[in-house]
């Protein structure tokens, strides 16, 4: 949660507003969102962009060439440990309390997947059946009109820049 805590502290607990993350940076909105204390409450629109909410196996696998390989940078290694889905961290994000809690704090949520980065071709979309069947308000309608998964096949993860930059992306997100 230490990046989602810098998420609610640069945002506060002003104005509702719509929060953007790419990559990790969705998984940052989300801890901010359903697992800080206090959390953030004013997320309108959380909108995710190749964010491995659910983990990703490439984590656990980059963990592993870390071990054979020490030399590899280590952000890369701090980066891929945290999306591993055995950390802490993923499986309290991923538990359906988390997900409720997610889904009952923000209006909607517009998870956009790209295919080409191994990071999160394997990663599990946000689905309905993750979320607890016994919970009150656990309809699968409600669901689909407060959750949409776009899939852009072939959409590229990462520019040169750090962040995507793939035009069908960008253009969905601004129109």
């Amino acid at each position: 949660c230490d990046f989602g805590q810098i998420v609610v502290e640069k945002i506060g607990d002003r104005q509702p507003c719509d929060c953007v993350g790419h990559s990790m940076g969705g998984l940052d909105i989300a801890a901010a969102v359903a697992l800080c204390d206090p959390p953030l409450l004013n997320v309108q629109n959380f909108i995710t962009f190749g964010s491995p909410l659910r983990g990703t196996e490439w984590g656990e696998i980059r963990v592993k060439l870390g071990r054979l390989l020490p030399r590899l940078l280590p952000h890369l290694l701090d980066q891929a440990k945290s999306m591993d889905p055995d950390q802490p961290f993923i499986k309290r994000l991923q538990s359906p309390e988390s997900l409720r809690r997610l889904l009952s704090r923000v209006q909607n949520v517009y998870s956009l997947y790209g295919t080409r980065d191994m990071a999160v071709r394997r990663s599990p979309k946000l689905s309905y059946k993750d979320i607890d069947p016994n919970w009150h308000g656990a309809d699968p309608e409600e669901f689909k009109k407060k959750v949409r998964v776009i899939d852009i096949q072939g959409a590229e993860h990462t520019g040169s820049l750090g962040i995507t930059q793939d035009p069908r992306a960008v253009l969905w997100l601004v129109r």
